[in-house]
């Protein structure tokens, strides 16, 4: 399996290794100069999930399949190596992102006020990215990445809309007054650490249908 992690990201870097430089010189331009930093982090974040995941486009124009089925790897190893692959590279991103809002906010002189806001958001970009990675793997493996890619943003478009009116709902069923915003601040932390927590298991999930597909179409 490592050789397959070094073929990817191999391939990735000589491919986007320009693109992800100067995209991170944009944001960091765009979070010196502006006060809301969500964006940075998001935007960080989904690029490098959204990196890893083209390797399976980049594999099909090369026919690469055709040649791994012929390497002493088994399939768990072969979808292992692009899940490993996409986790690290959103990992890398996430401790970007965080590092990058946190010098904004020392530059700004509220590090201390903006850190709890900082991290919670970075945590959440990241369980985005994992969750957005888990629809778009198995689908790239059932109809190839090309084909799978309008279909992953409407499902996920979907479920983050669900997610937003699921939101909407338990808000508005907070009491108003000081309590509700002091039971805003705890919902939000637990809405943070409990989405993340179902966006890892649901990639955990995701691997082994990915494994299953790949196992079928290989057979």
């Amino acid at each position: 399996m490592i050789g397959l992690l070094r073929k990817d990201q191999t391939l990735l870097w000589n491919t986007y290794s320009k693109n992800f430089l100067v995209m991170l010189l944009v944001y960091t331009a765009m979070m010196l100069a502006s006060d809301s930093l969500i964006f940075v982090m998001y935007a960080l974040v989904f690029l490098g999930g959204m990196y890893a995941v083209s390797t399976l486009t980049l594999d099909e124009y090369s026919h690469w399949d055709t040649y791994v089925r012929t390497l002493p790897v088994t399939p768990k190893q072969i979808v292992g190596s692009k899940y490993l692959l996409a986790l690290g590279w959103a990992l890398l991103c996430f401790v970007l992102s965080t590092a990058l809002c946190a010098l904004g906010g020392a530059i700004r002189g509220n590090l201390a006020e903006t850190w709890p806001q900082t991290l919670a958001s970075s945590i959440a970009a990241l369980a985005v990215v994992l969750g957005y990675n888990a629809f778009a793997l198995p689908l790239s493996y059932k109809f190839g990445a090309t084909k799978a890619r309008s279909a992953t943003m409407v499902a996920f478009c979907i479920l983050i809309a669900a997610v937003v009116i699921a939101g909407g709902l338990l808000a508005n069923q907070l009491p108003a007054g000081d309590s509700a915003e002091a039971m805003g601040e705890t919902g939000v932390l637990l809405a943070v650490g409990g989405f993340t927590l179902a966006a890892l298991a649901a990639y955990l999930l995701s691997f082994f249908i990915s494994t299953g597909i790949y196992r079928k179409k290989a057979a």
